[in-house]
């Protein structure tokens, strides 16, 4: 595992771990950590966090492609394969629902398709993601494709 500590000190800390033979240049590290202490803020998030990028889904349990486990306070993301920007949208949506447990929201069992705790997470992501991009240095960078965030322009 490579790990390295996010936040420390004022606020929540947390440690990002990427999984041994995830492909994650420094560029990418440094985008995934200033992304997440910018959930941190945006969200106010209080207690400590665990987020780990893995690549074994059956190593680490997930099933889809991301969980939030609240005993130990983990936010654990399959990222493969997959775009950073769509890895830290699921970061995001995690983030989400471990505040969603801090504000003591959470009543079991959660809807897992639809339902006002998952469709809270869902939409509360994609304008972290929105917001990352249009307000901070490293939005840039959320996506490696200057081509498109050009696009997504016209979208927006």
């Amino acid at each position: 595992m490579r790990l390295l500590e996010v936040i420390k000190g004022k606020g929540p800390s947390c440690d990002l771990e990427i999984e041994d033979g995830l492909e994650f240049p420094e560029d990418k590290f440094e985008t995934a950590k200033a992304f997440i202490e910018f959930c941190c803020k945006e969200l106010d998030l209080s207690g400590d966090f665990k987020c780990l990028l893995c690549h074994d889904r059956d190593k680490n349990g997930v099933v889809t492609t991301a969980f939030y486990r609240d005993k130990d306070k983990l936010v654990c993301v399959y990222a493969k394969n997959r775009m950073l920007g769509d890895v830290m949208r699921s970061v995001a949506h995690e983030m989400v629902h471990k505040k969603q447990y801090e504000d003591d929201r959470i009543v079991k069992p959660v809807q897992d398709i639809g339902g006002e705790i998952e469709d809270e997470a869902n939409a509360v992501a994609g304008q972290l993601v929105k917001k990352f991009i249009k307000t901070q240095e490293r939005g840039k960078n959320l996506f490696e494709s200057v081509d498109y965030i050009n696009s997504t322009k016209l979208l927006l």
